[in-house]
């Protein structure tokens, strides 16, 4: 995309903030406020004390919502594309959590009935009316005056018009605050509360607006969807693990979706190679925790990976940096179309370049607004007791070229192990480096050809990034494969998998050495026990060397 003034991205970004700028300044002029943006939606919020009466603050939010339709209604932009506007609107009582720190971050969460009833309102909506939901509508004490019908439900109103002229809504003036204005509710001041949870009664509007998206400049978005509000606990661990890999929790809602995340990796600047590879392994750790997290009933995760919009979006008084695209819409319809699940589409799938194994193909289904989404998968990240010890040969279609070199060192290391068996006295670790795509895993291959070929075992198994905070993990999984230990749900499972596969009484006598290792409980005798650590370490080693032995 051209990055001249006028084209491309810039051309996109004016035509949004255009448009949500007439939508946010209506909003603004009208006494309300803007609480969150969430791509192609935001809510707005009039606040009303408890000791008002809420008839006049019903009428300025209904009168809001009618002259953005008036102004925004078959709006003309200048790539030739119309946008039209939704709008629902809902009183009563709402939450608002905090949570984060000030270091990282800190986001804040809308929840309640409100909530919920201003999201129904929004989904009974159309273009160019307002959809009122059935207690702001019994707070209209005029009726007769606005042109309305009662929905399919016989309880949601839909409001088109004014049956006189709408109230002229103050105009804004150039430094933000409005003519009238009382002190102390500047358009302009930042919103900033206290930590704490916040209870606030007033009407809520849930603005919807349809856009066109054009290639942006985003890699990969990922969006959680837990089906209830999540407790404390779990918020701070969430903010925590995608602050670790991604640096940026773009935001949490609570519209039409549940209490949603929305996490990007790979934003403008701070752009990783395996940011695909990252985003399926955090989701898989925030779906792993927040499953075990008390009270929260079900976490659908999509991730999604493309190019798309990425800026700051709004007015000059009230916006947000955000993203929006066609690759956001289908996470959220991923989280939908396969609930529970953690699933991703056919790019961040190839573009992982993860085991082929750590992925289940799903069904196929329709999704609104996603035109041939390709085939989806789901993210399953088998634990090392769905691995299979045994390593078999690869067929290629075309032989290894250019590779003598690493398969020759290889044969080499290869033949100074079998001499010295016996012993296990030969011990080296051969790395394979390279870029993606070098053919690593290609090498490996070739190198478990050869192996087969001299009769020697081979037992293999998969890491991810996830592995490497644990300790030994490699050797560990290895032995337990090994030793056929994978299956096993505890220590007494285990304690009997190496029983079954270690015979002899001298070893059986040192079998207390690998508790530590493979998460065992067998007695220490006095040999173990006075043993210092470095022969513990020297007995350790001759023990697996002999279990390794024993198993060929």
């Amino acid at each position: 995309m051209s990055t001249k003034s006028g084209c491309g991205t810039d051309r996109l970004s004016k035509t949004l903030n255009d448009y949500l700028g007439e939508i946010v300044k209506t909003i603004l002029a009208s006494g309300g406020d803007v609480l969150n943006f969430a791509g192609d939606a935001l809510l707005a919020l009039w606040e009303v004390e408890r000791d008002q009466l809420f008839e006049q603050t019903v009428l300025k939010s209904m009168e809001c919502g009618l002259k953005i339709q008036e102004n925004c209604h078959d709006w003309d932009t200048s790539v030739g594309v119309k946008l039209r506007v939704k709008i629902g609107l809902a009183v009563g009582e709402m939450h608002v959590t905090y949570f984060g720190n000030d270091e990282d971050s800190r986001l804040f969460v809308a929840t309640g009935q409100t909530v919920d009833d201003v999201n129904t309102a929004e989904q009974f909506a159309e273009a160019g009316s307002i959809t009122l939901s059935p207690t702001i509508w019994e707070r209209v004490a005029e009726k007769d005056d606005f042109f309305h019908e009662y929905l399919s439900d016989g309880k949601h109103v839909r409001v088109r018009s004014h049956r006189g002229d709408l109230e002229t809504l103050p105009a804004m003036s150039e430094g933000g605050r409005k003519r009238n204005q009382p002190t102390g509710t500047n358009p302009n001041q930042e919103r900033s509360p206290s930590l704490t949870r916040v209870n606030k009664q007033g009407i809520r509007s849930f603005v919807r607006r349809l856009s066109t998206v054009v290639p942006g400049q985003i890699d990969v978005g990922s969006l959680v969807n837990p089906t209830s509000t999540l407790p404390e606990e779990s918020e701070s661990d969430e903010d925590e693990d995608m602050e670790k890999q991604t640096r940026c929790l773009n935001k949490i809602f609570m519209f039409d979706k549940g209490c949603t995340f929305l996490a990007i990796f790979g934003l403008p600047g701070d752009k990783h190679e395996d940011d695909c590879a990252h985003a399926l392994q955090c989701s898989f750790k925030m779906h792993d925790k927040l499953k075990a997290t008390h009270s929260i009933l079900k976490v659908s995760i999509g991730v999604t990976t493309g190019k798309t919009f990425c800026g700051v979006v709004g007015h000059k008084y009230r916006h947000e940096y955000t993203v929006i695209g066609s690759k956001v819409n289908m996470a959220a319809r991923l989280m939908m179309h396969y609930p529970g699940k953690l699933s991703c589409d056919s790019e961040t799938y190839h573009h992982s370049k993860l085991p082929r194994h750590l992925f289940h193909e799903l069904p196929y289904r329709e999704m609104k607004g996603v035109k041939n989404p390709g085939i989806i998968h789901e993210y399953v990240e088998l634990s090392k007791t769905l691995s299979k010890p045994e390593a078999s040969a690869s067929e290629h279609k075309y032989p290894l070229l250019g590779r003598d070199k690493e398969l020759q060192i290889f044969l080499d290391e290869l033949h100074l192990i079998s001499e010295h068996r016996e012993k296990g006295e030969h011990r080296r670790v051969i790395v394979f480096e390279g870029d993606p795509g070098i053919g690593k895993s290609r090498i490996l291959d070739a190198c478990v050809q050869k192996a087969l070929e001299e009769e020697i075992r081979v037992i293999s198994c998969d890491l991810t990034l996830n592995d490497s905070g644990t300790p030994y993990h490699t050797v560990t999984t290895l032995i337990e494969l090994l030793l056929e230990m994978d299956n096993c749900a505890n220590h007494v499972e285990r304690e009997h998998a190496v029983l079954d596969h270690i015979v002899e009484e001298n070893l059986r006598e040192d079998l207390a050495l690998l508790n530590d290792l493979l998460n065992l409980k067998f007695p220490s005798g006095p040999k173990i026990t006075q043993m210092s650590s470095n022969d513990r370490a020297e007995g350790l080693h001759r023990l697996l060397v002999a279990i390794v032995h024993q198993q060929q």
